[in-house]
Formats: structure tokens, sequence, C-alpha cells
């Protein structure tokens, strides 16, 4: 990953020392272009779109200042840097005040540049509109156009899908993943929250093995990769890949390292079946011996986190009713694994309660549930739907059972809970992506999504659009 830097000086040789002054690409830029006096810069800058500007205070044309000032008016958020000498401290000083991050005394001090580029660098990812940023965007679009440019990104950092080998795209849960050395060409996208994307070249396979193994680090959960990527329309497919892999401490309760497995003949879709018909049969000695069917699935390593989330949301909709027209009762993840340490938990209550649900007299009735009662449970949701609230929490908050209120949402509002807090959410987003800076990727945790590629899935699904397209048509 490289970050672009553009130099603007009236004078060639101040550029030219400026250029051979540092070994950019050790700090992660490289100098992508130049001018010589205010006007050029600037039709420059709007065609090369850089990260970070050193320019002169006094060129003809246009001076620093003003150019800055232009500049700031672009939708581009670049780091200025005053490129001065004693005499013009003064302006150094007003430009400072403008916005630049810096400056830069004429002869050049390689380590006072190193400092200026190290800040920059850091302004630049705190933004959220980093080059890595861009290319999580950018990965999400299906448009051809968008997919040649991720090549194009990729290649600046050294990393060819097409190549024979062929690409690795890994995922990683925690705070911190592998530091890879200069000599393993890798790129890390931030996916969501404590969720890190990796694209690496494939020789990277052994150092993070190594990686593993060494550290012992308790600020990284888990990572899964993908099979080798050698197309980059399939990057996406292969997070997602990557992504139920790095869950699968879940099933093992082991911090690992956990390759995807290709597509199998393995689903859900008869246990889900059978779910249902004992529930309906009310036999609980034949739920007994599902769920050991279905623990063996998962010691067999036959079923993910996948298989699991799609097991309790069924089963935790079949015990309140709401049947085939299932509910989410966690839409991500994250969710299930802030309920339970592992899926051997996670099966033992599903079977407690839905042996508590066969046992139990189905006397009570919607109607003994008040409007009043769902309107205070409404005005909850309303006020704290940003945060990772969901029907369960409302249920032992309010003391009503799971699927009354399930039947209430679908009752009062036509919709169920997930349906509309996720219009709530969306609708959040669409103000958000209209009237502020933020990243998508800011937004989509903003808007108390923890995984990117959900809230766009999610986006699409309610608005028919992508959110970069939803911000370039309401922009």
């Amino acid at each position: 990953m490289m970050y672009k830097v553009f130099i603007a000086d009236d004078e060639c040789w101040v550029v030219e020392s400026l250029k051979a002054s540092i070994r950019w690409e050790e700090f992660g830029f490289e100098v992508a272009g130049q001018a010589f006096n205010g006007i050029d810069a600037l039709n420059l800058i709007r065609e090369i779109k850089p990260d970070v500007i050193f320019t002169d205070i006094r060129m003809p044309g246009m001076n620093g200042l003003d150019l800055i000032k232009k500049v700031k008016e672009l939708p581009l958020k670049a780091q200025f840097i005053i490129v001065s000498g004693y005499a013009e401290f003064a302006y150094a000083q007003k430009a400072i005040g403008s916005g630049a991050i810096g400056y830069c005394l004429k002869p050049f001090d390689d380590t006072e540049i190193a400092v200026l580029l190290n800040k920059a660098k850091e302004l630049i990812e705190a933004s959220g509109d980093s080059w890595e940023s861009r290319l999580v965007d950018l990965l999400d679009s299906p448009d051809s156009e968008k997919q040649a440019e991720v090549c194009k990104l990729l290649g600046k950092a050294g990393l060819q899908p097409e190549s024979p080998k062929g690409m690795l795209v890994a995922v990683t849960l925690g705070n911190r993943g592998p530091e890879f050395p200069s000599a393993v060409k890798a790129i890390r996208l931030k996916i969501g929250i404590q969720k890190y994307a990796y694209l690496i070249e494939n020789k990277g396979r052994d150092y993070i093995k190594k990686y593993l193994s060494e550290t012992g680090s308790e600020a990284m959960q888990s990572m899964g990769v993908a099979l080798p990527v050698r197309d980059a329309g399939d990057i996406k497919e292969a997070i997602e890949s990557a992504n139920v892999a790095a869950y699968q401490f879940f099933i093992t309760e082991r911090k690992d390292l956990y390759e995807a497995k290709l597509s199998g003949k393995d689903d859900v879709s008869g246990i889900l079946h059978k779910l249902e018909e004992v529930i309906d049969n009310r036999d609980a000695i034949s739920v007994e011996k599902l769920f050991k069917e279905i623990e063996d699935c998962f010691s067999k390593g036959k079923y993910n986190i996948r298989h699991a989330f799609l097991i309790y949301n069924m089963a935790m909709s079949y015990i309140n009713g709401a049947g085939e027209n299932y509910e989410e009762f966690v839409y991500s993840y994250d969710q299930l694994l802030g309920l339970f340490k592992n899926v051997r938990g996670m099966l033992t209550q599903l079977k407690k309660s839905i042996i508590e649900q066969i046992a139990m007299k189905p006397d009570n009735k919607l109607e003994n549930v008040k409007n009043e009662i769902f309107r205070n449970i409404l005005g909850d949701v309303n006020d704290h739907f940003l945060q990772d609230i969901s029907i369960n929490s409302l249920s032992q908050k309010y003391f009503i059972n799971t699927s009354y209120l399930c039947q209430l949402f679908k009752k009062e509002l036509g919709m169920t809970f997930t349906e509309y807090i996720s219009s709530l959410r969306i609708h959040y987003a669409c103000r958000l992506l209209t009237n502020s800076g933020f990243s998508v990727h800011e937004i989509s945790e903003k808007c108390g999504y923890r995984d990117y590629f959900y809230f766009t899935r999610v986006f699409k699904r309610l608005t028919g659009k992508t959110p970069s397209q939803y911000r370039e048509e309401n922009a």
C-alpha cells in the first residue's frame, strides 16, 4: 500500500532535492506528481488526487496559501506540508493556521521530513478515507470498471491475483493481526469492529502459521484463510469465506489458523426440517436425539459458524411461533458470540428452551399484553436503535416472552423486529451519507453494524443501491 505525494515548487532543484532526500517507499509513500507553478499544480492535483501535498509558499500563477484554499474546496482530503526558507517563516506559520500540518525548511533534513510523513500517515488513516477504505468500497461493487481499479490498486501494492500461485485472502478477529515483513507483500483492510481482511501474496501462508505459533497474542482471537484467489472479482467472496473460517474457534474453542473448505453438500436444511417436526410434534425424546445429531455434525467439522447462525435463528423462530417466516434473533456472528462462549453452550440453551416450550401450557394469549407496554418498548427501540439491541434483550428487560414480542411487532407495525430496526438504521445511514463526510466504513459502524459487508447488503436490500451509489446520487 502506497500513499501518493505531490510536490509543488517553482525551483526544479528544490523538487529534485526533496524527491531524493528520503526513501519514500519505506514510509509507505510514492511521489506521484510535481509542478512548478500553482495553476499547473491545482490542475494536476485534481487529476492525481494525492494524499500529501508539499507546496512552496511563493510560486507563479498561484501562491501556496491560495493553492491550499483551492484544494480544500475539492472533494479531496489531502494533508499539506509547507516547503519554505527562513525568510518565509511567517508565511509558513500562516499556512499552518490554514490547515497545513507542518513545514520543512530548505535545505531539507530527512529526519524532519520523516516526522511529517508519519504525522500525515496517521491523519490519513484516522480520516477513514484512506487507500484501504477506497479498496474496501471497490470490492463491494460488481461494476467491471471498478474491478479494473481494484487490479490497479493491488498492482501498486505489488499484488497480482492473476499470477499462477494466486493471492491469499485472510480475515482476523481481534484488535491486532500479523505485521508482515517487507519481503511479503500484504494489504490490511478494516472490514468491521475488531475485524481485518488481509490480501497477501501466496508465500505469506508460512509466515502466518509462524506468527500464530510464536506470538500467542491475546489481541487476536482467530484467523481464517480462504482458498487462493486468481481473479480480482473473486476477492469479496474469498473475504466472506475467510470470515466464516475465522469464526471456527466458536466451534472448536481454540484460537488457531482455520482454512476455508470447498463448498460441500453438507447443509442444515435437513436438520432444520427435523427441528420443525420435533417442535410441532412436541416430542422431547426426539429433541434429545436431534441435538445429539447436531452436536456430532459440529464436532466432526461438518458445520461452521454460518450453520450455527442459521440453526439458532430458525430454532428460536420455531420456538416462538414464527415458523418458516423466521425472525433474525441475531443478525451477525458477533451477536451470537455475545450470547454464547461456544457452540456447545448455544446448543444446550436451545435444547433447554425447546423442551421447556414443549412442556409449557399455551394458555397465555397475545391479548394479555397491553399496547401501552408495546409503546414503551417501541420508544426504547427508537431511542437506542444504534446500540447492540436484540429481541432477546428487550424480552428480558420488559419481562415479556420473546414469542409475544415477535407477534406484537408483526401485529402493530406489520414487520418483524429485525425489519424495523434495519429500517431505522438504514434511514440514519442515508442521512449520514448525504450530510456528513464520514466514509462508508465509518457510517456502517456508527449505524450499529459490526460487519461492513453485512451493512452494505442490508442497505442495498432496502434502498436498491449500494451506499456509494446512494452518496453519489444524493451529493
